[in-house]
This record gives C-alpha cells, sequence and structure tokens, in this order.
C-alpha cells in the first residue's frame, strides 16, 4: 500500500476539514518522522520501565479499563490479565463502538464511568 491510497478514503467524521488541514500542512512542513519515532523506541522504553521495576509491578490504585468490540487498534482480548496486575480493576466492555469509543458511544461510556464513581464512593475512595 502506498501513502497515495489514502486520496481515496472518506474523511472521518471526528475530524474536521479544518483539522485535517493542518495535520496535513504538519506533516508536510514536518514529516511523518517524529511520531513514528514513538514506536521505534518501544524496545528502549521496554528496557528502561524493566531495570526501573515497573514491569509485573501490580497497580495498588482503582482504575477502570473501557474495552471496545469494534476495536482493532486494542482489542478487548488484550486486557484479559489486567486483573492480574491491578486488583481493583472495574472492566466494561462496550461491544457496538470502535477504538474511539467515548465519541462512538457516550452514553454507554457515561454510565460506565458513573458505576465506577458509585464503585469509587461505596468503597471509601471519595467522600458521599
Amino acid at each position: 500500500r502506498s501513502i497515495r491510497d489514502v486520496e481515496k478514503q472518506k474523511r472521518s467524521s471526528l475530524v474536521t476539514l479544518g483539522q485535517l488541514d493542518y495535520y496535513v500542512s504538519e506533516y508536510q512542513w514536518n514529516g511523518i518522522d517524529g511520531p513514528l519515532l514513538f514506536y521505534h523506541a518501544h524496545q528502549l522504553n521496554w528496557e528502561e520501565e524493566r531495570e526501573a521495576g515497573f514491569l509485573m509491578s501490580k497497580i495498588e490504585k482503582p482504575c477502570m479499563m473501557v474495552t471496545a468490540g469494534k476495536d482493532n487498534a486494542l482489542p478487548a482480548k488484550w486486557a484479559a490479565h489486567m486483573p492480574d496486575f491491578i486488583p481493583d480493576l472495574m472492566q466494561e466492555h462496550i461491544e457496538d463502538s470502535g477504538h474511539w469509543v467515548l465519541v462512538e458511544q457516550p452514553k454507554l461510556c457515561n454510565t460506565a464511568f458513573s458505576n465506577y464513581l458509585q464503585h469509587l464512593e461505596d468503597n471509601g475512595f471519595v467522600e458521599k
């Protein structure tokens, strides 16, 4: 696939034409190497986190994870072992959504967040 193939793609409703024009001008000016270097540094970041003792440790704070059934960038199955590392984890799954679940399913997300806040209140993490 070529970068030119994107010319045939429809613009997502999540991005305005003005926003798209901005990103195009920035990439034309600065290129895409900077954003891509984040992925090239993955191994280095992993090694630094391992040396600092951050890998495989438990997170002892209440957390929430929302997964989406149609998320190809972060499949829900990738979160399956999170409870092993986060004992107080509330997981919510929204089947009919892609990666941008907050935009695609705001009402379901708000319900999930309300449930999580109630969980925090019920367990004394926030004052009533």
